[in-house]
């Protein structure tokens, strides 16, 4: 969708990893409904100046560009008003606020724009089709949150090491009770499951195209398994003798708990994909 100069100045150094992104969409009253948003892209004789407020823009405290997506028409156009641009987060007028999470990390941020000028060669795609940008880029950042069915064999191995040196209050070894037994048994069988989707999901995506909906159903399995996981894990911590060993877990347990949850909503919350599922895979009514 970008322009071949885009392409060509953006495109190597992000697949290097020489500069990050960030993703402008969310807005405080436009979250799930995207299309409701009002940060504004008011166009002057050189470009445009960008005005509003972002939420929970992942890393944008660390990243070099963000994509923004800015309502250049009237608010009754909804989907047919948005613009897309690339903006390096060092523009005057970009303020960005790290949110304090329940992980005690700083992963997502509020950005504040504030009389933000930038030129023509910024919009991404056409003026007027950023939901387009949007829709495609959200493809992508479900596949690529979907990736984390990997990450699930690698917690479920911890929670089993985690488990197997475990002891209950009782003085019983945690992994010999039956209900352990049998919720260790159905989390192996959906991880398998997660790492098999990865791989089959990829192998329908043809070389050089986007992933379709079915993104969405690899990823609203993969996060839900993630944070299934992290949750069994700190449920038996809780059950378990409170050891030295268990004591000194506990910190970085609850931390990948309570950070597993931000998964489920990246992409669009689990309810929206159920949505996509129904309405883009299952052909169902809206």
């Amino acid at each position: 969708m970008g322009t071949g100069e885009q392409k060509d100045r953006l495109l190597a150094p992000t697949a290097e990893g020489t500069i990050l992104w960030s993703q402008g969409f969310s807005e405080p009253g436009a979250g799930t409904d995207l299309a409701s948003l009002r940060s504004k892209a008011i166009r002057t004789d050189d470009g445009f100046v960008l005005q509003g407020q972002k939420v929970w823009n992942t890393f944008g405290h660390m990243a070099d560009w963000c994509l923004l997506l800015m309502r250049s028409g009237d608010t009754d156009s909804r989907h047919r008003g948005l613009s897309a641009f690339a903006v390096p987060m060092t523009t005057p007028g970009i303020e960005v606020r790290p949110i304090a999470q329940i992980s005690g990390r700083s992963d997502f941020n509020e950005v504040f724009l504030s009389d933000v000028e930038v030129p023509n060669s910024a919009l991404i795609g056409e003026e007027g089709d950023g939901w387009k940008v949007a829709v495609k880029m959200l493809d992508f950042e479900r596949r690529g949150l979907a990736a984390i069915g990997f990450d699930c064999m690698k917690v479920f191995r911890n929670l089993r090491r985690h488990v197997a040196e475990m002891r209950h209050t009782d003085g019983t070894e945690l992994i010999n009770l039956p209900h352990v037994r049998r919720r260790i048994a159905e989390l192996s069988i959906q991880v398998r499951i997660a790492m098999l989707n990865n791989h089959r999901f990829a192998a329908m995506v043809p070389e050089g195209e986007a992933p379709g909906p079915e993104a969405s159903v690899q990823k609203l399995h993969a996060t839900e398994l993630f944070k299934a996981l992290h949750g069994t894990l700190a449920e038996l911590t809780l059950e378990a003798e409170t050891t030295n060993n268990v004591a000194m877990l506990m910190p970085k347990i609850f931390e990948g708990y309570f950070g597993s949850f931000g998964f489920t909503i990246g992409g669009g919350t689990a309810q929206v994909q159920r949505n996509i599922i129904a309405e883009r895979v299952l052909n169902l009514p809206k």
